[in-house]
C-alpha cells in the first residue's frame, strides 16, 4: 500500500513538472496548463 502511494506522488510530481515545462514553452498561465495537459493525458 505504501509503495502505491509513493508511486502516485511521483506520478503527480512528474505531471506537475510536465505542466511547467510545457507551460514554459507555450507561455500559458498555470491553471490553463493544467486544463490543457489534463486533456492531453
Amino acid at each position: 500500500m505504501e509503495s502505491k502511494a509513493k508511486l502516485m506522488s511521483i506520478l503527480s510530481n512528474l505531471r506537475k513538472k510536465q505542466c511547467n515545462i510545457i507551460g514554459e514553452y507555450t507561455n500559458m498561465p498555470y491553471y490553463e496548463r493544467e486544463k490543457n495537459i489534463g486533456s492531453l493525458l
